[in-house]
């Protein structure tokens, strides 16, 4: 099963748009909604969030009050909940993949495989001499993902899949370099994730203890101590991926830009040898919403549910 359908679940017709939801809890959740044009040009229609007990009916309320209720919908499961796990791919066809890899991983999970939900996907090979590729797993407990499932059934909200925000911050990071190699940085409100992607997939991923909350409380002297260090660990983790994807030029690096008042893509360009560009959505999607996309003091960050929305709306 490919990551870019990591869950799937039954297919539904007549749908109008793409909802995207990301949840860190079952007392919070972030939604939004992209839709394409007659011309094909994609919009973010809506964002919206919710917090307290309840917070997936309380968006199924909104779904009913906006008209919503008819997108393709992807949940997205919170990083807790899953492990993504780079491994070597048996040489078995495609339709056995994922049972062949299910084993595989079964000595680096702690609960048994059998118990185990797994999706995964071929990374592009470095170079056509290579024999043996690998692979992304992710791996979920199954009653992890049964209980999302029926948390949103139960809050009568329909589910095209579940997904995992690493893929949802792929789409995002197809937008400007849909078939090159790049680099995104999205600094967010509990971690950093840094991707690699190259012919449209995930190929390498790392996270960082760093957060936008800690960057914008920083002093002058303390954000550049802080953007020093990291920019060390972006630069080795950006020649690690060039040494191992030969093909794959990677020389730019998109910076989420949609936090006010963090500069994260001119500290960085000062320390790494990338060309250090910001990425701000409203280049590649019409933004119809007046919702920052990102808002650390009010702990909001809309960025992983658009990704998710772009699963279906690209």
């Amino acid at each position: 099963m490919s990551l870019r359908s990591t869950f799937n679940l039954p297919q539904r017709t007549s749908r109008r748009g793409s909802l995207g939801i990301a949840t860190a809890s079952a007392a919070s959740a972030t939604a939004a909604v992209i839709e394409k044009d007659s011309a094909g040009a994609l919009h973010l229609k809506a964002l919206e969030s919710f917090a307290g007990d309840g917070a997936l009916k309380a968006m199924s309320g909104w779904q009913r009050r906006t008209g919503w209720r008819r997108c393709h919908t992807h949940l997205l499961l919170d990083e807790a909940h899953y492990q993504l796990l780079p491994v070597d791919a048996p040489d078995v066809p495609d339709a056995e993949l994922s049972d062949a890899l299910r084993w595989r991983v079964k000595e680096l999970i702690d609960f048994p495989a059998e118990a185990a939900s797994v999706a995964s996907v071929l990374v592009p090979t470095a170079n056509e001499s290579m024999r043996t590729r690998q692979a992304w797993v992710v791996v979920a407990r199954r009653d992890t993902v049964a209980e999302r499932m029926r948390g949103a059934r139960d809050a009568q909200i329909e589910l095209d899949s579940i997904d995992i925000p690493e893929l949802a911050l792929r789409n995002l990071a197809l937008l400007p370099a849909p078939d090159s190699a790049c680099a995104m940085l999205h600094v967010g409100l509990r971690r950093s994730t840094l991707l690699m992607v190259w012919r449209g997939d995930l190929c390498s991923v790392r996270r960082f203890d760093l957060t936008a909350g800690a960057l914008l409380d920083a002093t002058p002297e303390e954000f550049e101590a802080l953007i020093e260090r990291f920019a060390q660990d972006v630069q080795r983790s950006a020649d690690a991926f060039e040494r191992h994807f030969h093909a794959a030029a990677l020389g730019r690096l998109w910076v989420l830009d949609e936090q006010a008042g963090l500069p994260m893509a001119d500290a960085l360009a000062r320390h790494i040898t990338l060309q250090v560009k910001p990425m701000k959505l409203a280049d590649w999607i019409g933004i119809d919403t007046t919702r920052p996309l990102m808002d650390a003091r009010a702990h909001v960050d809309f960025l992983p549910a658009i990704g998710a929305a772009l699963r279906a709306a690209s």
